[in-house]
């Protein structure tokens, strides 16, 4: 995984705003997870649990809009601050496979025939290449 921000500013869990996770995004998550529930509890835990939105109207009234997700679908909408979320996800891969400071020189990606199979290598604006990804599995 390749971050542009340094290595400080990524280990940096009170950075950014917040992203939003209804239940499709907590579904993922608990996919992608080695510990069952663990994680998405994580998130549950650490986060607002979104139980409607209040629209501010013209001459200053306002009209609540009750959020039913939860009652919907079993799972909630919830708001957590981007660090502490980004914090997890990393939690969940291999040591050392984040390299932060890169990544900013990236325009592209070139697909190139191998003696076994093809293979993916990164590529900069100028179309060379930057890193070979042919022993690493990519999803895009």
């Amino acid at each position: 995984v390749l971050e542009a921000s340094t290595k400080a500013e990524f280990k940096n869990k009170d950075a950014g705003a917040a992203a939003q996770l209804g239940p499709n995004g907590l579904r993922a998550l608990k996919f992608i997870s080695s510990d069952d529930d663990g994680v998405v509890q994580k998130v549950l835990d650490m986060g607002g649990i979104l139980e409607g939105n209040v629209m501010m109207m013209p001459g200053g009234q306002t009209m609540a809009i009750p959020d039913t997700t939860q009652v919907d679908t079993g799972m909630p909408q919830v708001l957590v601050r981007w660090g502490r979320l980004r914090s997890i996800l990393a939690d969940q891969l291999p040591e050392d496979i984040v390299i932060t400071d890169a990544g900013e020189d990236i325009a592209g990606y070139q697909l190139s025939d191998g003696d076994d199979n093809s293979h993916v290598s990164m590529i900069d604006a100028s179309g060379h290449p930057i890193a070979d990804l042919s022993s690493t599995p990519l999803i895009i």
